[in-house]
């Protein structure tokens, strides 16, 4: 009887350990939700408001370099955090130019290295990318600020950002939380002109179509 109890046990134990492996939390360097303001984030010859739990950046167009700033002094471990999330929704005239930099100085200096991800479409839909940061030769060390460009150069109308989050998986917001895609979340396609060795910055899975929040 004495075995039957132990081996019992055994099996619980084993089945508890799975259990908390397979429910083991994400970890997030910095999540940005925008739920009740722009927290914080600033613009780049552009406009920055809040709306509806989004980020809202304006562009003009005879506007070029509207980058979002990320707030500054961020100590972001790029050995731990290396991946990027955004779920974004392009309302402008034109294909967005997806693109990011880091920088590992507290004095908001970039050194114009950045790294071009592709496009984002002008469909009215928001996405989620989830860009491998890794493969950027910037995010090594600790990176205090980074800015990200999601409107195409002289394009005009808007961009709603819906969260940027800087997470430990590269799982999208589909697989790591129960929550459904209103829309089937079949692989959007990036543009094939990835420059700078970064075509495998952004994730298998691609972009996928996504309710506004997760």
């Amino acid at each position: 009887m004495k075995k039957i109890i132990s081996a019992l046990l055994a099996v619980m134990l084993l089945a508890s350990a799975a259990a908390l492996t397979a429910v083991q939390a994400e970890a997030f360097a910095n999540k940005w939700e925008f739920d009740k303001d722009i927290e914080k984030f600033q613009a780049n010859k552009s406009t920055l408001s809040f709306k509806d739990g989004s980020l809202v950046q304006t562009v003009v167009a005879e506007k070029d370099n509207t980058w979002l700033l990320s707030p500054n002094n961020l100590s972001i471990d790029t050995a731990k955090y290396k991946y990027l999330k955004i779920g974004v929704k392009n309302n402008t005239d034109a294909k967005s130019q997806f693109a990011i930099e880091a920088t590992g100085t507290a004095k908001e200096k970039f050194a114009g290295k950045w790294c071009d991800l592709g496009s984002i479409p002008n469909d009215g839909q928001y996405h989620e990318y989830v860009v491998d940061l890794s493969k950027i030769a910037d995010w090594q060390g600790t990176v205090n600020r980074f800015r990200l460009r999601v409107t195409a150069w002289k394009s005009a109308g808007t961009v709603e950002v819906a969260y940027i989050r800087l997470s430990d998986t590269g799982e999208t917001a589909a697989k790591t939380e129960a929550a459904k895609p209103t829309t089937p979340a079949s692989p959007a396609t990036l543009d094939a002109g990835i420059v700078m060795a970064i075509t495998a910055a952004v994730s298998a899975a691609g972009a996928v179509v996504i309710r506004r929040k997760y």
